[in-house]
């Protein structure tokens, strides 16, 4: 659009194409271009008044649709499978369903986090989730949601029972408060990191083969003023990202691991 207006540009016959053209041409493509990174969209619930409000707008809120939750509401979880020209994915939808129109709360390709959206609005407006995103349709209210498993298990009568732990184990198993803590050794040195390191060496040894060798050959005899690029592009791009490389492929196995499991 702004194009035409700047005097130090070469057009190819000499003159800025009309702007009866270019600007409306041009405002085309700003305009797909703003909604696709300013536009925004989001769905605010209201527990106390019992109230969903979709909304969208640019940068900031310009419009919406409220609805008022019934007494039935459930959150749901739902696997749909996503079609376009090339490709195709599942998706994890969390809704809002009952005696009103569905309400889309929130879709993402990770079961997880809609899981735990899922469980969020639950929680926040007290009523059940219902889980159909994995064959069978699975049923928790909102006061089971936090609960131990350990606790769901003796509400349903099952005896928890720990298994024997396997031969040569090397984990820690330590309880911690409600929860249970696992230190996990290092793994040690295996083929796998030796393939690792193998790997990065001969990477380099590559790069010094048919492009650095070359490289610093033209630089001989050259001042350090134009040699200097040379060296901070090879620091900048090889060195670092390299040690980084090296630095974790080490980690791995001598750094041990502690995880901790809560409630």
């Amino acid at each position: 659009m702004a194009a035409p207006f700047i005097p130090d540009l070469k057009w190819e016959d000499g003159h800025p194409p009309p702007l009866y053209f270019i600007l409306p041409f041009g405002a085309l493509f700003v305009v797909v271009g703003g909604a696709i990174m300013f536009g925004r969209s989001g769905v605010n619930i209201d527990a106390r008044r019992r109230t969903v409000h979709a909304w969208w707008g640019f940068l900031f809120p310009m419009g919406g649709k409220t609805t008022s939750l019934s007494a039935n509401t459930v959150v749901s979880i739902l696997k749909v499978r996503k079609k376009s020209d090339k490709s195709s994915y599942w998706s994890y939808e969390v809704k809002l369903e009952g005696d009103f129109e569905t309400v889309d709360v929130e879709e993402n390709r990770d079961w997880f986090k809609s899981r735990q959206r899922a469980e969020e609005v639950a929680k926040t407006l007290g009523c059940p989730m219902v889980d159909r995103s994995q064959g069978e349709e699975s049923i928790v209210e909102a006061e089971d949601l936090d609960k131990p498993l350990a606790q769901k298990l003796k509400d349903e009568g099952i005896a928890l029972e720990l298994p024997t732990p396997p031969p040569n184990l090397h984990t820690e198993v330590e309880m911690a408060g409600e929860g249970v803590r696992f230190r996990i050794p290092p793994l040690g040195f295996s083929p796998i990191h030796l393939f690792q390191l193998v790997g990065l060496g001969l990477l380099y040894l590559a790069m010094w083969f048919f492009f650095f060798r070359h490289f610093l050959g033209g630089l001989e005899g050259e001042p350090m003023r134009q040699a200097w690029p040379f060296y901070a592009f090879s620091i900048v791009f090889f060195l670092i990202p390299g040690m980084g490389v090296f630095s974790s492929i080490m980690r791995d196995f001598t750094q041990s691991s502690v995880i901790e499991a809560d409630p």
